[in-house]
């Protein structure tokens, strides 16, 4: 299993359509990596947020990886699925993504 995401933005009322931007898929098995960069609810929080607080976040997650990799490293799945350099990978283009598309919203399947 894995995390899909994408940004959403231009929702066209008539239609029901947003314009989608960036395609990212990256294994569930990370997922003990982002609740300890951004918390309890992982990377499901940020669906949920408008741009300048989600890039607050990442920002700090991220920081927090590159000041802890022994922490985050100690998380990587015994089954080769994932890493850590993987999972920084993933809230930097999000990050990215947001900073790009402030009035997206960040879908998370």
């Amino acid at each position: 299993m894995s995390y899909d995401f994408s940004m959403k933005t231009n929702h066209c009322p008539l239609c029901d359509r947003y314009d989608e931007h960036g395609d990212l898929n990256y294994t569930y098995n990370v997922s003990p990596m982002f609740r300890l960069a951004l918390g309890d609810s992982g990377v499901h929080q940020l669906a949920k947020m408008k741009a300048p607080e989600a890039i607050d976040l990442l920002d700090r997650g991220i920081r927090d990886m590159d000041r802890n990799p022994q922490a985050y490293e100690a998380l990587n799945p015994s089954n080769g699925w994932g890493s850590f350099e993987g999972a920084r990978m993933c809230l930097v283009t999000i990050k990215e993504w947001f900073e790009k598309y402030p009035d997206g919203t960040l879908i998370v399947e």
